[in-house]
């Protein structure tokens, strides 16, 4: 399946994106900014995106979920945020999973499996 990443921390990105290939997925160049990852959407169509919530500016993870939602795209919020707060921001955008930084590949290939089912 083809996988969106979009994280603006270059070792994160590059991690995904090696455990992406690991787990037998085809993962697009990572996205670290919002107008990259709405770049990837309008060029490719993934089955399934990885979002970090901090990506480029302020929270504008929650910009690019946004454009996910009006192509019907799921996606999985990966974040080192966990307060109330912010958890509660984030259903508003109805993600497939919410995966806490830092991530295992078991925890990523279980988040996927049940994210892709949606």
């Amino acid at each position: 399946m083809q996988i969106l990443i979009a994280e603006d921390e270059a070792i994160i990105a590059e991690s995904l994106y090696q455990v992406l290939l690991e787990l037998g997925h085809q993962p697009l160049e990572p996205a670290d900014n919002f107008a990259e990852a709405i770049e990837v959407l309008q060029t490719a169509s993934p089955g399934l995106a990885i979002v970090d919530i901090h990506i480029g500016e302020h929270f504008s993870g929650f910009k690019v979920a946004a454009a996910l939602n009006k192509t019907n795209t799921p996606f999985i919020f990966l974040t080192a945020l966990y307060d109330k707060e912010t958890i509660d921001r984030a259903k508003e955008f109805n993600p497939a999973a919410y995966l806490v930084k830092p991530f295992n590949k078991e925890n990523l290939f279980a988040t996927i499996e049940l994210a892709a089912n949606q």
